[in-house]
C-alpha cells in the first residue's frame, strides 16, 4: 500500500507517481519567453505585470486564469474560487475541514484536480505565444515547457504595502498589516504545497525585485533589460 506522509508536498506525490524529478533548468531569455510573477501582497506585483503587458504587447493572466479554466472545463467559477489560493487558513487545514464536512474522503483530491486544470490552462496559453502569469504556481507549471523568466516581486517597506492595499483593495489601514501577514502566509502555503519549494526563496527565481526601492516602472525597466 502506498503511504503518504503528512509532510509530503504535492510535488513529492507527483514525483512518486510519475517518476519525474521536478527541478529548475537553465533557459535563454528573449522577447519570446513567458514571464511568471510571484509577489508579496501589497508589493505591486500586479502593477508591474500590467506595465510589462502594455510595453510588450502581450496578455497578462492573474485572476483571469480561474475564469479561463472554468470556461474551458465547464466548471462553475464560484466552485473554483472556493478552492482558490486566497484561503482563510492553511491549505492542509482547509483540505481536512473540506473532507470531513462532506464526510467524503474523495473530496481531498479536488484541490489537486483544480490545480492540475489551472496548470493545464497555463501551459495551453503559453503555447499560443508569450504572456505574463501572476501567481498560480505558473513557474512550476511551465518548468521545461518553454522559455520562462521567473520573477519574485517584493517590497521592503511595510508602510508602502499597507498604503497600496488600502488604496487598491479598500482595506482599512488599521487592519492592513494583519491582512498582509495573512495573505502572504496563504500564498506561501499554497506555493510550497503544490511545488515543494519555498515561496520567496531567491534561488527559485531568476530575479527578485524590490518595488520599494525601484518603483513599479523601475522594476519593469530592469525586466525589459533582462529580456534583451
Amino acid at each position: 500500500m502506498d503511504v503518504l506522509h503528512n509532510d509530503m508536498t504535492f510535488a513529492d506525490i507527483q514525483e512518486r507517481h510519475t517518476g519525474k524529478t521536478y527541478k529548475k533548468e537553465g533557459m535563454s531569455m528573449g522577447r519570446n519567453c513567458c514571464i511568471t510573477i510571484e509577489r508579496q501582497y501589497g508589493s505591486g506585483g500586479r502593477e508591474v505585470a500590467r506595465i510589462l503587458s502594455e510595453r510588450l504587447g502581450i496578455p497578462c493572466y492573474g485572476r483571469e486564469l480561474l475564469a479561463v479554466t472554468a470556461a474551458d472545463n465547464g466548471i462553475s467559477i464560484e466552485e473554483l474560487k472556493k478552492l482558490d489560493e486566497k484561503r482563510t487558513g492553511s491549505l492542509l487545514h482547509d483540505l481536512v475541514l473540506y473532507a470531513f464536512r462532506f464526510q467524503n474522503y474523495n473530496k481531498m483530491q479536488e484541490p489537486f484536480d483544480i490545480n492540475k486544470e489551472v496548470s493545464d490552462t497555463i501551459r495551453r496559453l503559453a503555447r499560443k505565444g508569450p504572456c505574463i502569469f501572476i501567481g498560480r504556481c505558473a513557474d512550476f507549471a511551465l518548468d521545461g515547457e518553454c522559455d520562462v523568466l521567473k520573477l519574485f516581486i517584493y517590497a521592503s517597506s511595510v508602510e508602502k504595502r499597507k498604503r497600496r492595499i488600502c488604496e487598491v483593495d479598500d482595506i482599512a489601514f488599521e487592519k492592513a498589516e494583519e491582512e498582509i501577514q495573512k495573505r502572504d502566509s496563504q500564498r506561501s502555503d499554497y506555493y510550497h504545497y503544490f511545488t515543494g519549494k519555498n515561496w520567496g526563496d531567491m534561488e527559485n527565481y531568476d530575479a527578485c525585485l524590490n518595488t520599494s526601492v525601484l518603483g513599479y516602472e523601475g522594476c519593469a525597466d530592469l525586466i525589459m533589460k533582462m529580456m534583451e
